[in-house]
């Protein structure tokens, strides 16, 4: 009996005479003991109200050591699994999502950023805190934490600053770091493993913590990609990689995950790619990436 292929991704091409697929709520998989490699949909989940917090939009969340954080407008929230909260403070809010990062157990704080400034959570004493320190840079909008350092972007700027060891409440003016071989403003930050990924606005480089305790943080010799970043808050990890959404001077854009050599390695096919060039503004977009069932 013959054997159609009607199952497939998602494919909608600028001209709908060439192919008008569209696929909601589902996913292909690859059927691994079919010699025809065959492929199935399977239904994705859906979503259901969790928590309702004191405050609106959701501006992001963040897990460690078994505990949940998420700001909703200017409320700073511990979630339970339960479905319930409690505030543990208010920062400042404005229309873009926040970052969050810990130093766990090291030494049990929180660094977030939100609306430029940054603030520290205490896990032991619960205590929320502004940071104060006058060489902390303003405004920040991206934070990160890699070998006992937190770490700070500022915005429109070629910098991001380092902190004490294990200490986000304290910044030496010292510990500022430069990007060199491009001018571009830096955009976009992400620690992934024990990489420090710096994404401009038209190129991008890829620094590393030598061990150096006069000077730690040093560019990768080479990982310098003429490829930059299109919004502060589309870099993700995962899969053991990073991605990103890019903007060339054309106005093409692209999702692309970092491959061999860190150089950039697109993932979103020809349809994704006019998708995106219809769009308005690409500077808001957010990533996201999570893993179910063995696909990502």
């Amino acid at each position: 009996m013959a054997r159609f292929s009607f199952i497939g991704p998602s494919y909608t091409n600028r001209s709908v005479n060439v192919s008008s697929q569209e696929t909601i709520n589902l996913m292909p998989e690859r059927v691994e003991e079919d010699e025809d490699e065959s492929i199935v949909l399977v239904g994705v989940p859906g979503r259901q109200v969790f928590v309702t917090l004191p405050d609106q939009p959701h501006r992001g969340a963040f897990a460690i050591n078994e505990r949940a954080f998420a700001v909703a407008g200017a409320a700073f929230c511990e979630v339970y699994a339960n479905g319930g909260f409690d505030q543990r403070g208010s920062v400042e809010a404005d229309d873009w999502p926040v970052t969050m990062c810990s130093s766990g157990s090291a030494s049990g704080h929180i660094l977030i950023s939100s609306a430029g400034k940054t603030y520290v959570y205490n896990l032991v004493t619960n205590l929320l805190t502004q940071v104060t320190d006058a060489d902390m840079p303003f405004p920040v909008t991206r934070v990160d934490f890699i070998n006992s350092y937190f770490l700070a972007l500022k915005r429109r700027s070629i910098q991001f600053n380092s902190s004490a060891l294990l200490n986000p409440a304290s910044w030496d003016p010292l510990d500022l770091y430069q990007r060199s071989p491009r001018g571009d403003h830096l955009r976009s930050l992400l620690v992934a493993q024990t990489d420090v990924w710096l994404w401009g606005i038209q190129s991008s480089e890829v620094w590393f913590n030598s061990g150096d305790p006069l000077d730690p943080f040093q560019p990768i010799p080479n990982a310098v990609l003429d490829v930059g970043c299109a919004a502060v808050y589309a870099p993700v990890k995962f899969a053991g990689s990073v991605g990103w959404l890019t903007e060339n001077p054309s106005g093409d854009r692209q999702v692309v995950i970092a491959g061999p050599g860190y150089q950039p390695v697109p993932i979103s096919n020809h349809a994704v790619t006019s998708e995106l060039s219809q769009y308005a503004r690409v500077d808001d977009a957010e990533g996201l990436s999570y893993q179910m069932d063995g696909h990502v």
